[in-house]
């Protein structure tokens, strides 16, 4: 069960529905882009970012370039979302789950702490969080 307190987040398209799916599953506040939007989850994310923004979402991503393409900071920007950007390149889906689940109480308190927008970079293995920019 979900503590309606806690910071909802959006996991992007980017990052496998069963990671997402499995923190469900163990209560957390979490929803897969392909189930909260719909459809192939294809879609510019200048479209789905003030809808994010509306329901108070926090993005998880690896989409690097949404922290430096002008119309999507824009968008986070003007619809007050926040994001958490997992590093790393070419990880598995089982390197991720790892760099989540070592994070995610932190995050948890960062999102919930941090003024939106806001922009946080998660190492892909140990070591801090890091304030991103957009």
């Amino acid at each position: 069960m979900t503590d309606d307190s806690s910071p909802r987040f959006l996991f992007d398209n980017n990052i496998p529905p069963p990671l997402a799916n499995g923190l469900t599953a163990f209560g957390e506040n979490v929803v897969h882009f392909l189930e909260w939007w719909g459809g192939t989850g294809e879609v510019d994310d200048e479209v789905w970012l003030p809808r994010a923004g509306a329901d108070g979402l926090i993005v998880v991503t690896r989409d690097l370039r949404q922290r430096r393409t002008p119309a999507e900071v824009l968008a986070y920007r003007k619809h007050r979302v926040g994001g958490f950007w997992l590093g790393g390149k070419n990880l598995s889906t089982w390197q991720m789950i790892e760099q989540v689940i070592r994070h995610w109480r932190r995050m948890k308190d960062m999102a919930r702490d941090t003024s939106k927008p806001f922009c946080w970079i998660v190492p892909p293995h140990g070591g801090k969080i890091v304030r991103g920019q957009f």
